[in-house]
């Protein structure tokens, strides 16, 4: 990787995943490192397939709450990308896209803000999931979705310590 050969990098990753009998800290440390690899290289649908497959094989790893935080801020971006039309017209296919990325995303940080009560990401995941209400409400103009946003950014700016994050939301 620090020789910039990163085809070469994502295989090394992928082998040690594959490997039967490593760790669990070690195949977690390699999805994290090919999410990273992917995600530098602007592979945003290859990141999240890796951390889905993670999830679903060891839907109970001790760092669930952190990898269910990262897939729902690159399915944030996903939308990001999506709903950003420098013409600010976005035909009805990509909108339905867009919209169904940041459910898909909600979908994670819900599982953290209900289930994982006592997590460490709970804050930035109130803060994720605001930004999927107001995304939504940007697109479709649903007052209940600038609601639900309001909401998520206060519980978010409640449960932050000081930080840029909790004066964001």
């Amino acid at each position: 990787q620090r020789l910039n050969r990163l085809d070469g990098a994502v295989q090394a990753y992928e082998q040690i995943q594959k490997t039967d009998g490593m760790a669990l800290d070690l195949r977690r440390q390699a999805m994290f490192k090919l999410v990273d690899l992917h995600v530098g290289q602007g592979h945003l649908t290859n990141a999240i397939e890796r951390l889905q497959a993670f999830l679903t094989q060891n839907p109970h790893d001790p760092v669930t709450d952190l990898m269910r935080l990262t897939l729902g801020g690159l399915q944030l971006k996903q939308a990001y990308a999506l709903s950003n039309s420098p013409a600010g017209l976005i035909p009805p296919a990509t909108l339905a896209l867009a919209t169904n990325y940041l459910r898909q995303a909600r979908q994670q940080l819900e599982v953290i803000t209900v289930q994982l009560t006592n997590s460490p990401y709970l804050g930035k995941a109130f803060l994720n999931r605001g930004w999927t209400f107001w995304e939504e409400w940007r697109l479709t103009k649903e007052p209940a979705r600038l609601a639900e946003a309001a909401l998520a950014f206060k519980t978010a700016s409640e449960r932050l310590s000081p930080s840029a994050d909790q004066a964001l939301a």
